[in-house]
């Protein structure tokens, strides 16, 4: 009995004893993973690469596992991508993934009021910024480094932000009661955003947008199809209008041009615009989507996307949201809403989204000079101007020398008074003579009304006479009021 006591005392003791040294070592190489861990994650923080750091060194981002994403219904996010991987930004985090399935958390260090934003991939780095203007941060894949902490400037939403140079520019855009045509850049040697200023005067500039089509070629800008309000129209801030005009900016000569008319009205109010697809614009839209080509004046048509994504990305919006396309990938990432109430991730290439393009055709037509036309109509008018005045001139150089070379002639058929009339209005040629002043032919023994009476009709006698002669239907004589005074008329040979 005792010797069992004993061996059921050892027993335990040894149990006890190998479940200490267990534990102990595990706790030390528990221990030792985690400074290895806790080493490796701060020698990470505190070593900057070339060109970047994190915005908050002191704060240590709190990274998570890969995992699937899932986000709340109505928290607000912004994404983008950056070389082959997926973002997504929300209030204080940024999630990463190179699938657009597992996704890597952690703490941005950033607070924004909205996501309002814009992203452009450059060749070496990336730029977050507001898309008004303002903020500019720039991105290496991982973290952000602030370049101006300016707050949002407000008036230039759903603006075109493009590089040129390597510079960050915005082009149009709406913001206090107005819709902007302006271009404004990012100076980074002043850390402050300055606006270009165009050669060309601003009567000549595009009529302000914003939601706008537009591209970026290597020294051109081309800009189209837009949002404005009607200005024609009373209370014209409640009035949208879908513009239809194209045009260029040159950024050697600082000038614009207008380049046409869409041939095609597509309201952008219905389609989500992604830029720099391909080089181009794509509008996508619930049923359809189009890819815009300005310089190369070339539209095609999507008629057979794959609706159940498109129709995923949205919630209350009228058009599918919450969707870019990455270039190096060469498909797009979606955020979806899901039954749950929660919002997933979805990478799908381009082709199975879109579906076939149809055949490309012309988008605008182009803007006709209208001097040539103008030029034309003024010489032809010119021309007819010049040949009336000619022939009224021979006409008139012609009477008055046929009359006088046939004076002796015309006397003849002529009474005595009508003969003096001619030759008073002949001798007054080019100037015209009052009828006051022929009354006189008639004595002065009639009364005014009486002398204006026959006068009248001895004129009348007189050129139908001239007319019969002379073998001409034209007028003779042209009457007209004097212009000293009014009431008095004049007469003359009809030039």
């Amino acid at each position: 009995m005792n010797f069992q006591r004993f061996l059921l005392l050892f027993l335990a003791f040894q149990t006890v004893s190998i479940a200490g040294f267990a534990y102990q070592n595990e706790r030390q190489l528990n221990m030792s993973n985690t400074e290895s861990h806790a080493q490796a994650f701060q020698q990470e923080i505190n070593t900057p690469s070339s060109l970047f750091s994190p915005v908050q060194k002191n704060l240590a981002p709190a990274v998570s596992r890969l995992r699937n994403l899932s986000l709340g219904v109505d928290e607000r996010t912004y994404i983008f991508s950056y070389k082959r991987n997926y973002y997504v930004l929300t209030k204080d985090s940024l999630y990463t993934s190179g699938d657009g399935e597992m996704w890597r958390s952690e703490y941005s260090g950033l607070d924004f009021k909205n996501m309002e934003l814009g992203f452009l991939d450059d060749i070496d780095k990336g730029y977050l910024f507001h898309e008004s203007g303002g903020m500019v941060l720039q991105f290496n894949g991982r973290k952000f480094r602030t370049l101006n902490n300016s707050s949002e400037f407000r008036n230039q939403y759903k603006s075109f932000g493009f590089l040129h140079e390597r510079t960050i520019y915005i082009f149009g855009g709406f913001g206090f009661f107005s819709q902007k045509s302006t271009i404004i850049y990012y100076d980074k040697l002043k850390s402050e955003w300055e606006q270009l200023m165009p050669k060309t005067p601003e009567k000549y500039h595009p009529r302000g947008r914003y939601s706008v089509v537009a591209q970026k070629t290597s020294n051109k800008l081309y800009v189209g199809q837009g949002l404005s309000i009607d200005d024609e129209r009373e209370f014209s801030q409640n009035v949208i209008i879908n513009l239809k005009d194209y045009w260029e900016f040159d950024f050697i000569s600082k000038e614009w041009k207008r380049l046409g008319n869409a041939r095609k009205n597509i309201d952008v109010r219905g389609y989500h615009i992604i830029y720099d697809f391909n080089g181009k614009t794509l509008l996508i839209g619930n049923e359809d989507a189009y890819t815009i080509d300005i310089a190369a004046n070339e539209l095609v048509h999507y008629p057979e996307i794959k609706t159940s994504i498109t129709m995923d990305t949205q919630k209350s919006s009228a058009k599918p949201v919450n969707i870019i396309y990455n270039p190096s990938t060469y498909s797009f990432f979606a955020l979806i809403y899901k039954d749950d109430g929660s919002k997933s991730s979805v990478v799908i290439p381009a082709e199975q989204l879109l579906g076939k393009p149809s055949s490309p055709v012309k988008l605008y037509s182009p803007a006709r000079n209208p001097w040539p036309i103008i030029l034309t109509l003024l010489a032809l008018v010119f021309a007819a101007t010049t040949f009336m005045m000619l022939r009224k001139r021979k006409i008139s150089n012609t009477t008055v020398n046929r009359i006088r070379e046939n004076i002796t002639e015309i006397e003849s058929i002529l009474t005595t008074e009508e003969f003096r009339i001619l030759k008073m209005i002949l001798d007054s040629h080019p100037n015209h003579v009052q009828f006051l002043d022929l009354m006189t032919v008639f004595g002065n023994n009639m009364s005014y009304e009486s002398l204006k009476k026959k006068l009248r009709f001895s004129i009348q006698d007189l050129e139908n006479k001239l007319q019969t002669f002379l073998k001409t239907s034209a007028d003779i004589f042209v009457i007209q009021r004097n212009k000293d005074d009014k009431r008095n008329k004049e007469i003359g040979i009809n030039e």
